[in-house]
């Protein structure tokens, strides 16, 4: 299962610096094939700089417009990846936080959108 993991950014280099090794540190502890993706939406600060400078491991993909969320559906449109997980610059992962989001989508085939909310909220669709 290939699994992309796109971070949203705007003039956060300082939420970068301080939330994105958790992230990439929960890639690296995946039983699935994970990359990390920042989408930098036309930033003013150094932000794509320090990606580069201190991250290169991760892919860079800076918006043509910054759209806000909507720069979501651009990036989505260009990759390949099995499923995408999307994140804020600013939060800060457990290690071990993707391969349960992930087995939702391998135990039902129909499974379109996962979501935590830690232990307070189970939410349940059914189509049709």
């Amino acid at each position: 299962m290939k699994v992309n993991i796109i971070i949203l950014n705007y003039n956060g280099r300082d939420l970068l610096k301080k939330y994105l090794p958790s992230v990439i540190d929960a890639a690296k502890k995946s039983k699935h094939n994970c990359i990390v993706t920042v989408l930098d939406n036309k930033s003013t600060d150094d932000s794509v700089q320090l990606l580069k400078n201190e991250f290169p491991e991760i892919n860079i993909y800076i918006a043509k417009e910054n759209k806000v969320y909507c720069s979501f559906n651009k990036i989505a449109e260009t990759i390949n990846d099995d499923i995408i997980v999307l994140l804020n610059n600013d939060i800060k992962t457990e290690q071990d936080f993707i391969d349960p989001l992930i087995g939702h989508f391998l135990d039902n085939p129909d499974v379109f959108f996962v979501a935590t909310h830690g232990d307070r909220a189970i939410a349940k669709t059914r189509w049709g």
